[in-house]
């Protein structure tokens, strides 16, 4: 199983996807089949859809998921109060046949609830993870900082976690500017990584990584001996958006950098591995004036591939493991694809490559609707070749 950032590829060839990111009056999962048509054996109507509003009166959105060695799904997002603040963070967890697991969550109803103050109003979850204990951890961007939670196996708040063991990580920059987090990965012996970006200024942002132990310290084996690792790439806005542990225990991140595909990859102690790409870094314009990597996959020979949006299409582009461009992928074997799914924006989201080697996008497309200055939001599944040409048949799913 390859698992990317809040996407992820089961057995018998079964992908399992959420909408990254969207908000929505109702939490959605979906499981589709190798050939791209729903998953009979998901979802109560047995249509490979699970529909569940978390709260009352809210307005539900995901943020992440992933899968537990169980087969279980964890889906982690926030409800928001109908003034638009975020009153409380949720993990939910479902059976392999998209059921709430009744087993999980303090009210015993599969879902695992955490009240958070009214003044976040920019609280969105940006990684979740189960370590080997069956702990969970999640990872926020509230306000200015970033915040890491942990539950327990059944749905409780683990008060053995943090500095004050209260349950909760909050850590930021001393830089009077927000700090985001956008990914979390944990390693082998249980140490997490949060990487995101900061405002350096008003107008910049830069990277930022930090560690924490698996009892939620800052790990001060990490950058410069308090845990924390910042680059700036350029002047402009570079920013971090996911994040894959390689099997060296080195990090690969991507994100984006004034309009460009991003990746970097840093030793396990935080350094900059300048021997990849051009002294650490692998810029690729993908032949527009914005270009965001959202994900990142790897195949057994070390190459690996971007996926995000170029252009306001689904795009991808495929290295080889040193950092360069690999041109055996691509219509015009460029390493570089793009998809236009025929709508006004699409986006990719998330991304997994399959065993033979293809990869499965899924993400979200814009179609205009009835009205002229409305936009119907849909979901939005492709696959793509081993040679970066649009695989046929796999059937591209809007909902």
């Amino acid at each position: 199983m390859t698992r990317v950032k809040g996407q992820l590829t089961g057995g018998h060839g079964k992908t399992y996807a959420r909408l990254a990111g969207r908000m929505i009056e109702c939490l959605e999962s979906r499981a589709f089949l190798s050939a791209g048509s729903a998953d009979p054996t998901f979802g109560p109507a047995h249509n490979g859809v699970a529909l569940h509003e978390m709260l009352a009166s809210t307005k539900d959105g995901v943020g992440a998921a992933t899968l537990q060695r169980d087969g279980k799904l964890l889906i982690s997002g926030t409800s928001r109060a109908v003034d638009g603040h975020a009153a409380r963070a949720f993990v939910s967890r479902y059976l392999p046949d998209g059921t709430l697991d009744a087993s999980f969550g303090t009210a015993h109803n599969g879902i695992a609830v955490l009240d958070l103050e009214q003044s976040f109003s920019e609280t969105e979850p940006q990684g979740l993870r189960v370590q080997a204990d069956g702990k969970i951890v999640v990872g926020l961007r509230i306000a200015r900082d970033m915040v890491l939670f942990r539950f327990t196996s059944d749905g409780t708040l683990d008060k053995t976690f943090g500095p004050d063991k209260s349950g909760f990580v909050r850590a930021t920059l001393d830089t009077g500017f927000a700090t985001y987090l956008s990914d979390l990965i944990l390693r082998p012996d249980g140490r997490i990584l949060a990487g995101g970006y900061y405002y350096s200024n008003s107008a910049r942002k830069d990277l930022v990584f930090m560690q924490f132990t698996a009892d939620g310290v800052l790990d001060q084996t990490f950058g410069g001996g308090d845990g924390q690792a910042t680059y700036r790439v350029t002047q402009y806005e570079d920013t971090i958006d996911a994040m894959t542990l390689l099997p060296s225990g080195m990090v690969l991140a991507t994100g984006s950098c004034r309009g460009d595909f991003l990746a970097i990859r840093l030793f396990p102690d935080g350094g900059l591995d300048r021997t990849f790409g051009v002294m650490g870094v692998v810029k690729t314009d993908m032949g527009s004036g914005l270009d965001i990597a959202n994900s990142v996959g790897l195949y057994r020979d070390g190459r690996f591939v971007l996926a995000g949006e170029s252009g306001g299409d689904f795009a991808a582009a495929r290295y080889t493991a040193s950092g360069q461009l690999d041109t055996t992928f691509g219509a015009a074997k460029t390493g570089k694809a793009r998809v236009d799914l025929g709508a006004v924006y699409d986006v990719a989201k998330d991304m997994a490559v399959q065993r033979d080697g293809k990869l499965v996008l899924v993400g979200q497309t814009q179609m205009p609707s009835a009205t002229a200055d409305d936009f119907r939001g849909a979901f939005a599944a492709v696959r793509i070749d081993v040679d970066g040409t649009l695989d046929s048949s796999f059937a591209v799913v809007l909902r």
